[in-house]
């Protein structure tokens, strides 16, 4: 008796799992509850000119995701700056240590980047994510959303 309700137990969890781990569409709020959104679709252009299209998952360094909802960088006089990645609309001018950033109210602003936000979290076909540095990449073009 005991046996058969463990094992009940075991397949019912055994079955219920993956729903604990959905994946969640381009549309989810934030985890930090700021109301911003994550999981961005993005048209990214490499440096050698190849376009891709991906889903932003987050940004970080090369161990792991800081974010998922805002990105960090240094101005000229080495301010810390956030700047929420829903509100931009193109990362641009990539070079080894700095990116121009257009925000879709149409101010730009050259940053310089921090470590542990210069590497873009995307989402690949196959359901896993990989990892790009921005050094590697000539502009991020994030799309708009279709109501």
């Amino acid at each position: 008796m005991k046996t058969t309700l463990f094992r009940i137990i075991c397949l019912a969890t055994a079955l219920l799992s993956p729903a604990a781990f959905v994946v969640r569409g381009a549309r989810e709020v934030s985890d930090a509850g700021q109301g911003h959104l994550s999981g961005l679709a993005a048209r990214i252009t490499m440096a050698d000119g190849l376009i891709r299209v991906a889903k932003l998952e987050g940004v970080g360094c090369p161990t792991g995701i800081c974010s998922r909802t805002l990105m960090k960088g240094r101005t000229d006089h080495e301010t810390l700056v956030k700047i929420w990645l829903d509100s931009i609309a193109a990362i641009r001018d990539t070079t080894l240590d700095s990116s121009l950033f257009v925000l879709k109210d149409g101010t730009q602003q050259r940053l310089s980047l921090v470590t542990d936000f210069r590497v873009l979290y995307l989402a690949n076909p196959l359901g896993g994510s990989e990892k790009l540095d921005l050094a590697r990449v000539k502009s991020v073009e994030f799309l708009s959303r279709s109501k």
